[in-house]
């Protein structure tokens, strides 16, 4: 009776294992719910929106960025969503680098779109993503938009076409040498710089660098032709 006893005491000193797994369960769907809080339950499509959202920050730019990137082609739509509509300059602008690093043609028309935004830096960021993707599409597109009378779309398609393996592109590129717009001549020179190794080229910034009307223009294609930079 003794040894029963003492066995039925340890059975009452010894942990309810029933309950025991009730706690783990409980704690564990505990976790779970305050990591959704936190945004670990969340949709893809959430997460995108989410970092998307964040380009918009200077202190969050990079990691968004990033994340962005890794994620690739589903973040696509929303950040061109972004390039189209949102009214912050800088949000623009950072999708576009976004969307520079992921290289989807899907983008391609957006991009393009916004070659003649008001903001600099967007523009500037648009041409840079469209040189990235370089598809044929693209570069033959810039050299279309050599004959647009703006400025600030020569200047664009001039960034772009920098980038193009093609030969006749480059040659596009030495016409604008002698553009009515002192800007456009002067990114015309920096666009061939890294192409003095070509003859053609070569003869042609020698020509500005001896002939141009503009001092500093001259100067510019000096500095091209000795790999002086700018």
């Amino acid at each position: 009776m003794q040894c029963g006893g003492y066995a039925e005491e340890r059975n009452d000193l010894a942990p309810n294992r029933t309950v025991y797994s009730l706690s783990v369960g409980l704690w564990i769907a505990i976790g779970i719910v305050a990591m959704c809080f936190m945004g670990a339950c969340q949709s893809e499509d959430e997460r995108i929106q989410g970092l998307v959202s964040q380009l918009a920050d200077d202190n969050s730019y990079d990691e968004a960025h990033d994340k962005l990137v890794k994620i690739g082609e589903p973040a696509v739509p929303s950040l061109i969503d972004v390039l189209r509509s949102d009214s912050d300059e800088w949000h623009r602008a950072g999708a576009a680098g976004v969307l520079s690093d992921i290289g989807s043609p899907t983008a391609i028309d957006p991009l393009f779109e916004v070659l003649g935004d008001d903001a600099y830096l967007v523009r500037a960021m648009a041409s840079h993503a469209l040189a990235a993707i370089g598809t044929p599409e693209v570069f033959e597109r810039a050299a279309e938009l050599l004959a647009e009378p703006d400025v600030r779309t020569k200047i664009r398609a001039l960034d772009i076409l920098e980038y193009s393996p093609k030969v006749e592109h480059r040659n596009l590129i030495v016409t604008q040498l002698v553009n009515e717009s002192l800007a456009v001549r002067y990114k015309a020179v920096i666009s061939l710089s890294e192409h003095v190794d070509q003859p053609s080229v070569r003869s042609a910034l020698e020509k500005v660098a001896s002939e141009a009307d503009d001092e500093w223009l001259r100067q510019r294609a000096r500095r091209a032709l000795t790999g002086g930079g700018f």
